[in-house]
């Protein structure tokens, strides 16, 4: 009740604060919004200039290695060597087509190998080679080792820079696309220009090779510096200040802040094709997000442009610029607070505006604080009491020296106060005669509130439940019986009040109830169960059922059972295209024996034939007394060639047993499905009863089969 009277009596105060802020947060907004809008294209400038940096030092890379070749074709001996008419009549062959090569010829390779040799001293070349017309290399040097003529490739020819570079004009130099180089075995960039005799004829064209990774180390040299503060910035957020060369399938060739290992990987063969995305990342692999990938896709395209996008929160900004070569493309990416980091001007400002919103708050927030207070402390009294009435404490009548509203909700609350303690009164004892009802009672009854904390466990549940009350509270109303998803089941079919579950649990058969309460809004606030222990009831009925389906003399199953159980068992033969046999036997001359015997001993005679099958049989096998002295056994699963020499072996343990220095024999018919080929259980046991007649007719004490009567 304080914390709602702590509401009003600041009424004033918190809307002098609300509409004073809302004005101060409106007029800083929009400065600070103009504000940053004039710092961000600022960035954004700085970030496309730094991009016209690296263009600017891309561009001299690769004029710089124009240069180089236009440096290398200006020696004397391209055009001598092919000039010779040695050379001009073709090239020849040895028995293992390695080249051949005439003195003169040789002589000028080796000045052209020494003028490689000094070209890639001076400059980053790891290969060069010259190719002639038909793809036959006659002069190739990798990491200044020149190779023997035995080593010359003749198929040069299928070189993607093969036909582009005859198709120059004179002086002109062709840029490939990036390759794994199977000498160098690493990414390189090749650069090649056709041979031009004095006759305008392009005999050869002179190539050399330039590593990716020097591409790499020249332009992360010139690209844009990342600070310290920038640099911790990407500890924590990879994605803040990024410079990436991206090709235009998407791949990443050159980024500031992850190392690419452009050398052939272990394990690659040579004849092997190396794919540059297998040592390339994506460039989805810094963000999938798809207003990034749609900025990144611009890029792709040749675009220059500048825009932003937000991930999880955070603000992105991307200039992008393509490059004039290869369909490449340069991109930057910072992220808000990379853009702006180090930009005193804008933060001063925001600095200011929250000081002075914070102080003209504060000062606000007092004064309307001393007045309120002053304006609403008669209500202070009335705030105390109410309190205590709800907790329960012992409260008296508020006194209030005025007639005016105030007066008059005093008078009222001091009514309504004598009416809830003489209403309490009343419920306590209600609720203590309703425990002790509930405590003496023999069903177990476990309530819960709202939240399923269990408020209420009389003594009875905790007898059949196996717990003490502590337990029971502290497994939750649900763990009652070990198993939550049954008493939520029970809990939303709301079966209380319906037909019992019965459950076995603590090694007692229950009768078990679950409901919850529910609210006029038909919300829960509360769940109940009882339960009462039957598993006396419940022994005596199987009991009861197990005696009516018993045979009292044997010990068997008896006629009943089998009338009853029959044909299921039949239809779960045919059902399945199972085996199942029917033996049918009776005693021989029972009549006669009862006769000069007695019955005692033809009861005897009848308890060890019973005892017999009981022992003898597989518990999926039901043995009953029809009748008399008749018997029948069902052999599930079994067929007739086994059904009759189970019923064999029956028979002579029968014969070989003494009853008080007795013995008796028993005639045996048998049949079987699906070989006698019945669809009516009572057919199949019919079957079995005529094959039992065949046997006494046959002269007893024997087995005989259905299918053996003619």
């Amino acid at each position: 009740m304080k914390i709602q009277f702590f509401k009003i009596k600041h009424r004033f105060a918190a809307l002098f604060v609300i509409l004073l802020g809302l004005a101060i947060g409106i007029i800083g907004w929009f400065s600070f919004e103009k504000t940053e809008e004039a710092v961000i294209a600022s960035a954004l400038s700085i970030m496309h200039d730094d991009l016209e940096h690296v263009y600017g030092q891309c561009e001299m890379f690769h004029d710089r290695a124009r240069s180089t070749m236009g440096i290398a074709l200006e020696n004397p001996a391209f055009k001598e060597y092919f000039s010779l008419p040695e050379t001009r009549a073709g090239n020849r062959y040895d028995g293992n087509h390695h080249l051949i090569l005439t003195p003169e010829q040789q002589v000028l390779q080796g000045r052209l190998d020494d003028w490689t040799y000094a070209l890639q001293k001076r400059f980053p070349i790891v290969e060069t080679c010259l190719i002639d017309a038909t793809g036959q290399e006659h002069t190739r040097t990798t990491h200044r080792h020149k190779a023997p003529l035995a080593d010359m490739s003749p198929n040069e020819g299928e070189a993607s820079f093969f036909k582009p570079t005859f198709q120059l004009p004179p002086g002109e130099v062709y840029l490939a696309e990036p390759y794994m180089s199977v000498d160098a075995k690493e990414w390189v960039f090749a650069y090649t220009s056709p041979v031009v005799l004095d006759d305008g004829s392009k005999p050869a064209f002179y190539h050399f090779e330039i590593p990716l990774a020097f591409f790499k180390q020249f332009m992360m040299q010139n690209s844009p510096e990342v600070g310290e503060t920038s640099k911790a910035l990407q500890e924590k957020d990879p994605l803040s200040d990024r410079f990436v060369v991206l090709t235009a399938q998407g791949l990443i060739v050159i980024d500031n802040f992850r190392e690419t290992n452009f050398s052939l990987k272990p394990g690659k063969g040579e004849d092997e094709p190396a794919l540059l995305q297998d040592y390339l990342p994506k460039i989805d692999t810094l963000s999938d997000h798809p207003d990034f990938l749609s900025l990144i896709q611009k890029a792709r395209n040749g675009e220059e442009n500048h825009g932003s996008f937000t991930v999880d929160g955070m603000r992105y900004f991307i200039t992008y610029k393509p490059l004039p070569t290869l369909g490449w493309s340069l991109v930057r990416i910072k992220s808000y607070d990379a853009l702006l980091k180090g930009n005193i001007s804008l933060t001063n400002i925001r600095n200011v505006i929250i000081a002075v919103a914070l102080g003209v708050l504060i000062l606000g927030f007092t004064i309307v604080w001393i007045v309120s207070s002053w304006i609403t402390r008669p209500l202070s009294r009335l705030s105390i009491a109410m309190e205590a009435l709800q907790n329960g404490r012992e409260c008296v009548d508020v006194t209030a020296n005025t007639q005016d509203e105030l007066g008059q909700i005093v008078g009222h609350f001091n009514h309504m106060r004598r009416e809830i303690e003489k209403n309490r009164d009343f419920l306590i004892q209600e609720r203590n005669k309703l425990t002790t009802i509930i405590h003496s009672t023999q069903e177990g009854v476990v309530v819960a509130d709202g939240k399923d904390t269990v408020v209420l466990v009389n003594p009875a549940a905790e007898r059949l439940l196996g717990k003490t009350m502590e337990q029971i509270a502290q497994g939750g109303f649900y763990a009652l019986l070990d198993d939550p998803e049954y008493i939520r089941a029970v809990i939303a079919g709301d079966k209380f009040g319906s037909m019992a579950d019965v459950v076995v649990f603590n090694q007692l058969v229950l009768n078990f109830y679950a409901s919850k309460f529910l609210n006029a809004e038909g919300e829960k606030i509360g769940s109940a169960a009882l339960m009462r222990d039957i598993t006396r009831e419940k022994k005596l009925e199987e009991e009861l059922r197990s005696l009516s389906f018993t045979d009292k003399l044997t010990g068997l199953l008896n006629r009943r059972w089998l009338e009853e159980s029959m044909p299921v068992e039949f239809s779960r033969a045919l059902r399945y295209g199972l085996n199942l046999s029917v033996l049918f036997f009776d005693v021989d001359h029972f009549k006669k024996f009862n006769d000069t015997h007695g019955h005692d001993m033809g009861d005897l005679v009848l308890r060890t034939i019973g005892e017999t099958l009981r022992t003898m049989f597989r518990q999926t096998d039901f043995a009953c007394r029809f009748g008399g002295e008749e018997f029948c056994v069902l052999l599930t699963n079994t067929g007739a060639d086994q059904a009759c020499a189970v019923a064999e072996k029956l028979r002579q343990k029968i014969g070989a047993t003494q009853i008080q220095n007795m013995r008796v024999t028993i005639s045996i018919g048998v049949s079987s499905n699906p070989l006698a080929n019945t669809n009516d259980d009572k057919a199949l046991l019919k079957l079995a009863d005529n094959a039992l007649y065949a046997a006494k007719k046959l002269g007893r004490n024997q087995v005989v089969r259905w299918d053996q009567i003619k």
